[in-house]
C-alpha cells in the first residue's frame, strides 16, 4: 500500500485484516514504494497506491516502477480528489481499478479484490 496518509493506512489496513489478508507493507512516498519494489517485486500480489502523494504522486510512481521493475502485480489507484482524467492516465499506464476513498468499505473491498486478484 502506498498511502502517506496515517488515517488511510490504518482503515485500509483494518479492511484488508478484516477480509484475512496479512498486514501490508507500506510506503509512504512513491520514492519509498519505489525502493521496496525494486528490492522485492514479487512479494506482492496487489499494489493499493494513492494518487496524491509527497514529491511524485501516484502516476508518476507507477510510470517509474513499470519502467524500474518491468511488470507489477495489479494497481488499484485510490484517491481522495475527483480528477477528471486521473482514470484515463492511470489505465493507460495499467491500472485495473480506481476508488475514490470515501467509498472504500469492507464489502467494496472484497468485491474488488476478488474482481483484480481473484479472492476476496
Amino acid at each position: 500500500m502506498v498511502d502517506d496518509n496515517a488515517f488511510s493506512q490504518k482503515t485500509l489496513a483494518n479492511l484488508l485484516r478484516e477480509l484475512g489478508w496479512a498486514p501490508p507493507t507500506i510506503a509512504e512516498t512513491g520514492e519509498e514504494a519505489l525502493d521496496i519494489l525494486r528490492s522485492s517485486p514479487e512479494a506482492f500480489d496487489v499494489i493499493i497506491l494513492d494518487q496524491k502523494l509527497p514529491w511524485m504522486n501516484g502516476l508518476q510512481t507507477l510510470t517509474m516502477a513499470r519502467e524500474a521493475v518491468g511488470s507489477l502485480p495489479p494497481v488499484i489507484m485510490i484517491t481522495g480528489s475527483n480528477e477528471a482524467t486521473l482514470e484515463a492516465e492511470g489505465r493507460a499506464l495499467g491500472v485495473v481499478a480506481f476508488r475514490r476513498k470515501s467509498e472504500l468499505n469492507e464489502a467494496v473491498m472484497r468485491d474488488l479484490l476478488a474482481e483484480v486478484v481473484g479472492q476476496p
